[in-house]
């Protein structure tokens, strides 16, 4: 089902302007300038993406495979799909049982919590850190309440690994990981196991090696889009701290101090409602055994619920006090979010046995809605320059900016793109097809091209001979 959602459409939707187009392109640009470090946009160093090259090393591979398309560039985030739920459903399994696994993975599949925009439909980070984090967390569960000890080791390379995928979000887990060995009165025995300082030497062994290939054979520009001097600098002080706290980076979205359920909202849809509930319930839950806490915490019933709540709240608290705010920043909380949600669908059932059949009809209109979804992604972009063979290898006129969507359909196509200002000269390149933003035409324009194709916001046409 996971394989089938994914495939479904993946390489018939447009491409996203950000983040995916970007990646596409420095994947492009990094086979043709054969710089496997540095990225580079519009054959110059790219000092806006600073993030390390993990997802863009799978996207050349996959080019390499498939080709230049969209399926290429989405495929390393269907794969890290399928990764994610197998270690979702090998964690909830571990530590609860196989049908409240079953429960989640359904669940998941029915919203746009993975299957949404950003995450595991589009050729961007966060479903490589997703799936890398998700693993982290298994071998972090196999470490601490199943005693295998050398698991501590795969808990750092994962997290090593999503690193290198999205830098510092790598450790976004584990605030949630330390607080629950504190609840759980383990903190000083994991201080004291040398096995956790081998482990956190591993993945500084795995960032130093970031650190070293950037320090060795990164390019610096003088036209650094942040002021930077090194990708080191644009990951460490403007792609983490400032994009949290400074607003010159909240491009499209004011502060919101509900963000947290709003993102739940958008991510989850109906089954978010379950959420809030369940959150009541807990707190009343809490309230009445106030005084037995400690056993709530110790009963083996509840561990996944106790670090499912942990990895949670953290993140939670520090994007609702973030001025950035996107709703996909949350997506590595998504699945444990959805436990909750099973957990609090047995609690009722087991009030209500009639339950059971509400959360059925819930689950055909959230997965039938959620097919539609993807089934409505738009692809009048797509059609218009995908494989496009009128346009390939072709001179194209380009009237100002091209968006980093359009720029990587035509670098696909092998075109030669003739950056353009201004409409003035357009004599010189009679019979040569043109595009331009089809809200800034003009009657001049018009009387001087024939139109061959309108989509989204530009205009393919040809310049009368």
């Amino acid at each position: 089902m996971v394989s089938l959602l994914t495939l479904w459409k993946i390489g018939k939707h447009d491409l996203q302007e950000w983040d995916e187009s970007r990646n596409g392109v420095n994947a492009f640009e990094m086979i043709h300038n054969h710089d496997c470090i540095n990225y580079y946009y519009d054959n110059k160093i790219d000092t806006w993406n600073a993030k390390p090259p993990l997802m863009i090393w799978l996207i050349v591979f996959s080019y390499k495979t498939f080709g230049y398309n969209e399926f290429a560039l989405r495929f390393p985030s269907f794969v890290s799909t399928i990764i994610f739920f197998v270690f979702c459903y090998k964690i909830i399994e571990l530590l609860s049982n196989q049908i409240k696994a079953q429960y989640c993975c359904l669940i998941l599949m029915s919203c746009k919590a993975v299957f949404g925009n950003h995450i595991g439909l589009t050729g961007d980070f966060d479903m490589l850190l997703v799936a890398l984090l998700t693993a982290s967390v298994y071998y972090f569960i196999l470490f601490f309440e199943k005693q295998q000890k050398h698991a501590i080791y795969l808990v750092a390379v994962f997290t090593g690994l999503a690193f290198y995928a999205k830098g510092a979000a790598s450790l976004i887990f584990l605030p949630g990981f330390i607080a629950y060995l504190l609840i759980r009165n383990k903190g000083i025995e994991m201080i004291k196991d040398r096995r956790v300082w081998i482990s956190i030497f591993v993945y500084l062994l795995i960032v130093a090696s970031w650190v070293f290939l950037v320090y060795s054979f990164g390019k610096s520009s003088e036209h650094s889009f942040y002021g930077s001097k090194n990708s080191i600098e644009t990951m460490l002080i403007y792609d983490a701290f400032k994009r949290l706290t400074s607003t010159e980076f909240a491009f499209f979205n004011d502060h919101d101090s509900l963000f947290f359920f709003k993102a739940i909202d958008n991510r989850l849809n109906i089954w978010s409602y379950i959420f809030y509930f369940g959150i009541i319930i807990g707190l009343y839950e809490l309230y009445k055994f106030r005084k037995k806490i400690k056993l709530l915490f110790k009963n083996n019933s509840n561990r996944l619920t106790l670090l499912s709540i942990c990895i949670i709240l953290p993140l939670a608290i520090i994007l609702t006090i973030a001025i950035n705010q996107h709703n996909w920043y949350l997506a590595p909380t998504f699945m444990f979010i959805v436990f909750l949600i099973v957990q609090t669908i047995d609690y009722i059932k087991e009030k209500f046995k009639y339950f059971y059949y509400i959360i059925i009809i819930l689950f055909c209109f959230t997965f039938i809605r959620n097919l539609e979804y993807i089934y409505s992604l738009p692809q009048n972009t797509h059609n218009a320059l995908s494989a496009n063979r009128n346009l390939e290898g072709k001179d194209i006129i380009a009237i100002s900016e091209l968006k980093q969507n359009i720029y990587l359909y035509l670098k696909w196509l092998n075109t030669n793109i003739i950056q353009l200002y201004a409409t003035d000269n357009l004599e010189s390149y009679k019979g040569q097809i043109i595009l331009f933003n089809k809200n800034k035409i003009n009657n001049t324009l018009l009387g001087k091209i024939v139109p061959l194709y309108y989509f989204d916001e530009y205009c393919l046409a040809r310049i009368k001979n």
